[in-house]
């Protein structure tokens, strides 16, 4: 099962590599519907060999997290 978190360019994809990787993301998807039912029914994104963007991954933990602190 491939897992690509969002792409509709050119630019480099990066395999999600290390575990720490994997757990950040599957934890701020909780506060992204969108991607919470992507990653649906998936514990490990190294082993679904997840791929991202890096600037995708820099706004959605930024936005997360915000969403992660307006909700406490």
């Amino acid at each position: 099962m491939h897992v690509l978190l969002r792409c509709n360019s050119q630019r480099k994809l990066y395999n999600v590599a290390t575990f720490n990787k994997s757990n950040s993301i599957l934890e701020a998807s909780k506060y992204d519907p969108v991607v919470l039912v992507r990653l649906s029914g998936v514990s490990d994104l190294m082993s679904a060999k997840g791929k991202y963007l890096n600037t995708w991954y820099q706004r959605f933990v930024r936005r997360t997290s915000k969403t992660h602190k307006s909700a406490n």
